[in-house]
């Protein structure tokens, strides 16, 4: 049994650096990573594992949801240019591969959920951490990103990127749109 919920971790330990990482011993790095954190004091009782790990683990993930969603639905307007996503100096890359305004948002909204941890008038920053954050980095991204489009960004699209969907021809062998009548519809058949 505990193959299984190790596989992952130690799949991703033996990949950071796989001439000196094996699988084994990603798997014994996952094991003492497993005791350190101390598993038995976090679910000693109910409030620490609610207050302590699930709010605190919310505080990070608001503020990436908050990023994702304004980046994908309110700048980008649910467009996607999936060549671009697998290319080197594409409209993805951003600076060597990080999007430091993402970053410097992500960090704002960790920060604000995160104050009421320190200053206890403000506590309620912390018990909504996930809604805060949420909040403060869809904000700040927008504020960060608003008319900083690159010529490529700004750019026209290319005709076969759809509102909302993946264009055809992005797809592989045999994927593609949805067909009312048969099924999928083959790549680069514009159908609908």
């Amino acid at each position: 049994m505990w193959r299984e919920r190790g596989f992952a971790s130690e799949l991703i330990f033996s990949n950071l650096w796989p001439r000196k990482i094996s699988f084994r011993t990603g798997g014994l790095v996952t094991c003492l990573i497993g005791v350190l954190m101390q598993p038995w004091k976090l679910l000693a009782s109910y409030g620490n594992y609610v207050s302590g790990w699930l709010v605190g683990y919310s505080g990070f993930l608001g503020p990436v949801a908050g990023i994702l969603i304004c980046d994908y639905f309110v700048r980008r307007k649910r467009i996607l240019n999936t060549e671009d996503l697998y290319r080197r100096g594409g409209v993805y890359e951003f600076s060597r591969g990080v999007n430091w305004r993402a970053i410097l948002a992500l960090v704002a909204g960790c920060l604000v959920a995160f104050v009421g941890l320190v200053y206890a008038p403000v506590r309620a920053l912390y018990d909504y951490a996930w809604f805060v954050g949420f909040g403060v980095s869809f904000a700040a991204y927008w504020l960060l990103t608003v008319g900083r489009e690159t010529a490529k960004q700004g750019g026209p699209r290319p005709p076969e990127v759809q509102m909302g969907s993946i264009a055809p021809q992005a797809c592989g062998p045999g994927l593609g749109l949805w067909d009312k009548t048969s099924g999928l519809v083959a790549a680069g058949d514009r159908r609908r």
